[in-house]
């Protein structure tokens, strides 16, 4: 574990000799402006090069609060000119962040979970740190997600909360990734406990199931072999699908209830956690990394 200590002064070695961690952010939501506000205000050696959100006045308004004036890029040319003018930049599209080369981390921040998984497998492949404040998605998929990121080289991390107020903890997690090759919270293991999809009211043959924040479903924890056993949905991957029978109010939501959209990545990780299950080894990550060269 890295102590507080040997991150501020690292971070203050950085910002004083003007090679400061450069930060990609994707999503502009509460913790995210919380976040952004705290690095341009009390963390040097970090540098918000960029932000991507699918609407731009939320990313215009992270820096607005933090008291600076983005640039609207839609290019990967028009991003690397703006980081090397030291220009905070904003963008409808994530991929411009994972795939630049002038970013050292991106920060997912969506709380999604099909868009999210999209953009941190493709942050791992292009060799960036990882750092989630997406219980969501690491819930579904951490496991895979981690031993992805072991293989590629680079962390893959949890902030240390993922709640509003916990923004002061996340330079931290980020310096601790960048800098030290540390992760504050990650898998150690394959998943012991998941939440499940459950009905939140009376649910009709033929409704496609929305978010499990909206009207249609809600969580409950379940044992990890139990929902596996017993085919339950776990809540990361009900969002779009579609029940084949009636499941009245606080039924529990099995994978043969639904109908699962097509070729979705989430599904796809799912399916390769599942033949890979068991610990976050050494063993899981050699079976990863024999997959991923065939």
């Amino acid at each position: 574990m890295i102590i507080v200590d040997r991150v501020d002064r690292a971070l203050a070695e950085r910002a004083a000799a003007g090679n400061p961690i450069r930060l990609g952010m994707i999503g502009a939501g509460s913790m995210a402006r919380g976040v952004a506000l705290q690095i341009f205000t009390a963390v040097p050696g970090i540098r918000l090069c960029a932000i991507a959100n699918r609407t731009l006045d939320n990313a215009r308004l992270a820096y607005t609060e933090a008291g600076q004036e983005p640039k609207v890029i839609d290019s990967a040319g028009a991003l690397a000119s703006a980081i090397g003018y030291r220009q905070p930049a904003i963008t409808e599209d994530w991929r411009l962040l994972t795939e630049s080369p002038d970013i050292d981390v991106i920060l997912e921040v969506t709380g999604s979970i099909h868009d999210a998984a999209e953009a941190v497998c493709s942050a791992i492949d292009y060799g960036k740190h990882i750092v989630l404040m997406n219980a969501e998605l690491d819930g579904t998929v951490g496991p895979l997600l981690k031993a992805r990121a072991d293989v590629a080289g680079v962390v893959y991390t949890n902030v240390d909360g993922d709640q509003s107020g916990v923004e002061v903890t996340v330079p931290n997690t980020i310096a601790r990734a960048a800098l030290f090759n540390d992760a504050a919270c990650a898998p150690v293991g394959g998943l012991m406990v998941e939440v499940i999809a459950a009905a939140k009211i009376d649910l009709m043959a033929g409704t496609v199931l929305d978010d499990p924040s909206h009207d249609m479903t809600y969580g409950l924890a379940e044992n990890a072999d139990v929902v596996r056993s017993e085919r339950m949905l776990p809540i990361g991957i009900a969002a779009g699908c579609r029940l084949k029978r009636d499941v009245p109010k606080d039924g529990v939501l099995r994978y043969e209830d639904v109908e699962i959209p097509a070729d979705r990545l989430i599904d796809r990780l799912r399916a390769e956690q599942e033949r890979l299950s068991g610990p976050v080894n050494d063993s899981f990550v050699a079976q990863l990394a024999f997959a991923v060269a065939g």
